[in-house]
């Protein structure tokens, strides 16, 4: 038996067991059933919308900005910074960062206030650098 076949007989066992036909869902306490969760070809398909432009400023002179935003994707509110790159048409595109909910925010903040701290008591960052 092959590792595909072995994979649908356990699913299976595990649809008989949980008593629904649909090896899809998931069972929740009570009987009720939802969906699994939406495959990452349908997240993409989300639509993603910037709410606000925080701030931005040039990560080095090879046209990379790093992008504080607020966005919604799938219905979430999300904080977002990422690191986007000019274009050879002269638009920004994104690339690699960090999003997370908003409700997260706080933590962040004290997370890189400590990071600053730590590298200012290692010498890694001058007391007047860094500042406006």
């Amino acid at each position: 038996m092959t590792a595909l076949n072995w994979a649908k007989a356990g699913a299976q066992r595990r649809a008989n067991v949980k008593g629904t036909e649909s090896i899809g869902t998931r069972r929740l306490p009570g009987g009720t059933t939802y969906p699994r969760q939406q495959s990452k070809k349908n997240l993409a398909a989300a639509s993603q919308r910037t709410v606000a432009e925080i701030d931005k400023f040039w990560r080095d002179r090879s046209g990379r900005a790093i992008i504080t935003r607020l966005t919604e994707y799938g219905g979430y509110s999300l904080v977002d910074v990422r690191t986007f790159f000019t274009a050879d048409d002269g638009t920004f595109k994104p690339g690699k960062g960090l999003a997370c909910g908003v409700r997260l925010l706080p933590q962040l903040i004290k997370s890189l206030q400590k990071a600053e701290a730590k590298a200012r008591e290692l010498g890694l960052i001058d007391d007047g650098a860094g500042h406006e």
